[in-house]
């Protein structure tokens, strides 16, 4: 377009250079014309240059009218006065399934007991993370049970479960503030000591300590300036800080160099051992969970039943259970 307004300057100006000695043209009328090409082409070239953003508003809009349509609300608790005793879990023939058609889980069963340890091992779209997302409650299920020390999921105050499960993502998320307002989460009745301890419990104190402002260092949104595997041992203490009965990793340790692994693998068995804390683990390959002691992984049974392994070892493997799943 901003070419077009071009050739058309050199129109015009070529138009009245031949003829300025025959015809009457005067400088204001030149002028005039010059001023009639901008108030045409200035309007089209704005809407060419911000057609771009136009179309990213336009599928935004879209989105957030989707959202607004959205249909699917978050799961109801019954919000008894019930509080999360131990860390015994329970799968009782649950079955869930995301567009209501087809079920990415069929029929899973099984138990674990305060203080054990139960690795998810498969591959990917196996259904590792959607029984974690129905234990936490991102979902809402209709067929089966979920019990947690002998109650009823659906039971639980949703505070109740967000303190008593921690999470630590693949991915973790740090706020814009400080180490210890990263680790202290808004908890006001985390002490400083607290929030040191929970640090040295998973080996965090040691990088802490050798940053300029120690806990009081600044932290960028998203821990931009620290290191994926400094991130997530920040992630780690935030949960171990809260002293949650269950403790889940949706493969926490994928994206972290050897060292920091290490260092994580040391913390957990701290976890296990020292607490009697249950532990839910997500892995895609079974040697990135090292305190299991046995792998058993999806290709190693039998393909035309399509099973999934879950693995119980609280020291050696104490049990096995095999769920079908779609």
């Amino acid at each position: 377009m901003s070419v077009l307004k071009i050739l058309a300057y050199a129109v015009i100006l070529t138009f009245f250079g031949l003829n300025w000695q025959t015809a009457s043209f005067t400088a204001g009328i030149m002028y005039a014309f010059i001023q009639y090409i901008n108030q045409l082409f200035d309007p089209l070239i704005d809407v060419t240059q911000n057609f771009a953003t136009l179309q990213t508003s336009m599928i935004s809009a879209k989105r957030v009218f989707a959202m607004m349509d959205e249909k699917d609300f978050e799961p109801i608790q019954a919000g008894h006065d019930v509080a999360i005793q131990s860390g015994n879990i329970e799968f009782k023939n649950v079955s869930f399934s995301y567009d209501g058609k087809h079920d990415v889980l069929k029929h899973i069963s099984f138990r674990v007991n305060q203080g054990e340890t139960i690795a998810f091992v498969g591959h990917t779209g196996s259904g590792k993370s959607s029984i974690i997302n129905l234990f936490m409650r991102f979902y809402e299920f209709e067929r089966g049970q979920i019990l947690i020390h002998g109650v009823d999921i659906k039971d639980y105050h949703q505070e109740e479960l967000r303190q008593q499960i921690g999470l630590v993502l693949q991915e973790p998320f740090l706020y814009h503030g400080t180490i210890e307002s990263n680790i202290r989460m808004y908890q006001k009745d985390l002490t400083r000591e607290d929030v040191v301890a929970a640090a040295k419990f998973v080996d965090a104190d040691e990088f802490i300590s050798l940053l300029p402002k120690g806990y009081e260092n600044p932290v960028t949104e998203r821990g931009t300036t620290l290191s994926s595997g400094q991130c997530q041992l920040i992630a780690f203490a935030r949960t171990v800080a809260a002293e949650p009965k269950i403790l889940i990793l949706d493969e926490a340790t994928a994206n972290i160099d050897s060292e920091t692994e290490e260092v994580i693998q040391t913390s957990l068995k701290k976890c296990v051992k020292g607490e009697q804390r249950s532990l839910l683990l997500i892995a895609c390959l079974p040697f990135k969970m090292q305190i299991v002691s046995t792998s058993l992984t999806r290709d190693k049974l039998s393909k035309q039943e399509r099973m999934m392994s879950f693995l119980l070892s609280a020291e050696p493997i104490k049990k096995c259970i095999s769920c079908k799943l779609v």
